[in-house]
């Protein structure tokens, strides 16, 4: 998985804009393919809770990111790395942090702010590693004592997802009842995101991931298709991920915004701020 030269390749081809360099497209798909995994690994956290009837003690969001990152740091790769750092950026960046306010619909929604989830994702990194991500955790503010209770907070959390995935790990006495479909739908005007996901194998991987440890009742779906908005939902009744071409395009967008050099980057983000991670949890 992660082959980044696949989707270097993919953004030789003429820019979405002119006023975009290859290279900057080249570095924002790159950005938004890694956020898009992280996405799309936290609601594969919703659906373990949900398709192995999981305990979760305290908000559903929160433990959705968590096992999201202990399921890509126990990869200990080099694109696991990838994703984890860019993650933490894209919810740094996210529309409403920096000189934005929140309104108070944030702070009712069920997801903790964009914020809090890039430091949490830090933590959890610095946490399972001090050596190797202190660095990255003192470049977003973290001291030597944060760090240090980060380590407890990795462990806890690893340990606690450990337990309860284990008695649902594939073995010759447990065995899968049900199988995982990847369905990349028509992308329409998002052909180019389409195009990168595949080449990254997002969703194989991702349902790799599932199919290959853990012994899951029933067969699901791993679909990526147009949806209208930026959106990504794991849905018990249909027994399905979901992960919306728009999504991908909102984070190449958010990229750009901040960061590319022949489009006025480092600028306030104007892109569709109308992204959203929906669940109908059981």
């Amino acid at each position: 998985m992660r082959w980044a030269p696949a989707i270097v390749a993919l953004w030789a081809m003429p820019a979405l804009s002119q006023d975009v360099s290859e290279n900057d497209m080249a570095a924002a798909m790159a950005f938004a393919v890694n956020n898009s995994t992280l996405i799309l690994y936290h609601e594969m956290g919703h659906l373990f809770v949900g398709e192995l009837g999981l305990p979760v003690l305290g908000k559903n969001e929160d433990a959705a990111d968590s096992l999201a990152a202990v399921l890509l740091l126990d990869e200990n790769a080099d694109w696991s790395d990838a994703v984890l750092r860019d993650s933490a950026e894209g919810w740094y960046l996210s529309p409403f942090n920096g000189d934005s306010v929140p309104g108070d619909w944030a702070f009712m929604d069920e997801h903790s702010l964009d914020k809090q989830r890039a430091f949490f994702f830090v933590c959890m990194m610095v946490g399972n590693n001090q050596e190797y991500y202190g660095e990255l955790a003192t470049e977003y503010g973290m001291d030597a004592d944060r760090q240090e209770k980060c380590k407890y907070i990795y462990q806890q959390a690893h340990d606690s997802w450990t337990q309860l995935l284990d008695p649902h790990a594939l073995s010759d006495e447990n065995l899968a009842s049900g199988e995982i479909e990847v369905v990349y739908d028509d992308p329409g005007e998002f052909a180019e995101y389409a195009e990168a996901l595949m080449a990254d194998s997002f969703l194989e991987y991702a349902a790799g991931v599932v199919t290959e440890n853990y012994a899951i009742p029933r067969n699901l779906t791993f679909r990526a298709m147009q949806c209208g908005v930026s959106n990504a939902y794991y849905n018990p009744g249909d027994a399905q991920i979901t992960f919306c071409y728009e999504y991908t395009k909102h984070l190449a967008d958010l990229y750009l915004s901040a960061f590319a050099t022949g489009s006025g980057g480092g600028g306030e983000y104007t892109g569709d701020e109308s992204t959203d991670e929906t669940e109908s949890n059981q």
